[in-house]
């Protein structure tokens, strides 16, 4: 009798320890899953010189293939017993921008504001006469810019069965075709690459979904990388009839005479893009700030300022588009209004569906596909509509995500799939055949692995490359 009860005591007291430690797990995934640490691109191998007498030094820091802004430059020294460092200099771009005698040896640089090419050297005297020399070289922003020839760029994503993303593989892992036929892949990079990245944002959204994606928008620039810039175009009414309460219809564009006979549409609005993300938060917080927030420019009106602005920055170009609500319905056919056309227009202006706005989305839409821009979606609220179905269909064929957020966390958590995926791309580059017969061509991106999907862009459009002076 005493043998079973001590037998039963054992049992619930390992039950016992077992649940507790299956709670302490939980909430420590849970916890680790708020938190959410911001992301890091993966480092490159350290670079270490040669060894002299045992001497030796490993660059640890840069550890990013892109420098921007201020960057540390710091070495750690293997020295030999006996013997000291007494020196290490710093070059940059052939420059001797600093030297320091004292450990930990390292310095600070200011890269500036554009992604360049720079060459670091430092080399490390000691007492003893032992020399080390150690270089690194960064990449520039231009994906394409040492060619030859004009590349055409697609940026991939790849999961498993499971959606995780799959990182790790290799040029010979993919097979690209344009219009059906295999072109070679030119160039091919396994890791993240800069990213100019224009944000969208619905300013003139209700409160709540307005609310909702500024918190979306903030917890996407703290989880990009530094080498990302961003560029901020706040977005008013996405249709006549979506705007809140109180928003002043949008303006016509002015047309002034700058001589007789000729109007001059007044220019878009410029994006300024920066690698400054605490600048960009700020902009967010302004936006969101004060009695008479900024309505801001229509939807395709929007677009196209986002992709202008793109079209001046390095490819590798991505637009985050944050909407609310439902969106424009499908337009009406023209067989669908035949029988009477005049309430037939009545209702598509009830509705919200001005067909000089549809056909402004339709052709901004293009000039983001032509722009080679990847776009992103994040709408809140409105899954039960299939909002958007034409800018859904945009995303889908520049490898984009569109994703329906039904709370304000849901909006959090898609933008930070959005920017897991920017971090998780492979950049797949070839040179496009007789690229000076402008069209729309197709893209086919397989994976010789079976059992892993790809997530690319499927057109893009073919034209004469600009005339270098």
């Amino acid at each position: 009798m005493i043998l079973h009860r001590s037998r039963f005591v054992l049992v619930a007291g390992l039950v016992a320890l077992a649940a507790f430690l299956f709670g302490l797990c939980t909430l420590l995934r849970g916890a680790q899953a708020a938190s959410r640490p911001r992301p890091s691109s993966r480092p490159s191998t350290a670079q270490r010189s040669g060894d002299d007498g045992g001497f030796s030094v490993v660059l640890t820091e840069p550890s990013e293939s892109y420098l921007v802004g201020i960057k540390r430059i710091v070495i750690e020294p293997r020295v030999p017993p006996g013997d000291s460092v007494v020196g290490v200099d710093f070059f940059v771009d052939g420059r001797l921008v600093a030297t320091d005698r004292r450990s930990p040896y390292s310095t600070e640089i200011d890269f500036g504001q554009e992604i360049r090419r720079h060459t670091i050297i430092v080399t490390a005297l000691t007492a003893g006469g032992r020399r080390a020399k150690v270089s690194f070289v960064s990449r520039a922003a231009d994906l394409a810019g040492g060619a030859a020839v004009t590349l055409a760029l697609v940026p991939a994503v790849v999961r498993d069965a499971g959606g995780r993303f799959v990182d790790g593989l290799s040029v010979g892992d993919f097979v690209l075709l344009e219009n059906g036929a295999r072109l070679p892949i030119v160039h091919f990079d396994d890791g993240p690459v800069p990213q100019s990245i224009a944000v969208a944002i619905q300013a003139a959204a209700p409160e709540e979904a307005r609310g909702a994606l500024l918190r979306g928008a903030v917890s996407f620039s703290d989880s990009v990388l530094s080498f990302d810039s961003l560029g901020l175009v706040p977005v008013g009414s996405v249709s006549q009839g979506d705007a809140p309460a109180g928003t002043p219809p949008p303006r016509a564009e002015k047309k002034r005479k700058e001589a007789p006979g000729a109007a001059v549409v007044t220019p878009l609005p410029v994006v300024e893009f920066s690698y400054d993300h605490g600048l960009f938060s700020q902009r967010l917080a302004d936006l969101d700030s004060g009695s008479e927030r900024p309505g801001g420019a229509p939807l395709a009106e929007a677009f196209q300022i986002a992709t202008r602005g793109l079209q001046a920055r390095p490819r590798g170009r991505v637009l985050l588009a944050l909407l609310a609500g439902r969106g424009p319905r499908e337009t009406v056919t023209a067989a669908d209004a035949e029988p009477n056309r005049t309430t037939g227009a009545l209702q598509a202006s009830q509705d919200g569906n001005d067909p000089t706005a549809e056909k402004d989305l339709t052709a901004a839409l293009d000039a983001v596909k032509k722009s080679g821009a990847t776009l992103h979606v994040v709408v809140y609220g409105g899954a039960e509509d299939s909002p958007f179905p034409e800018i859904r269909k945009v995303a889908e064929e520049t490898g984009g995500e569109f994703l329906v957020a039904a709370s304000a966390e849901a909006v959090d958590a898609a933008c930070w799939r959005i920017s897991e995926s920017l971090q998780h791309q492979y950049l797949v580059s070839f040179a496009p055949v007789s690229p000076e017969r402008e069209g729309w061509r197709s893209i086919e991106l397989h994976l010789r692995p079976p059992d892993l999907a790809v997530q690319a862009r499927r057109t893009y459009f073919a034209s004469q490359p600009p005339k270098r002076p």
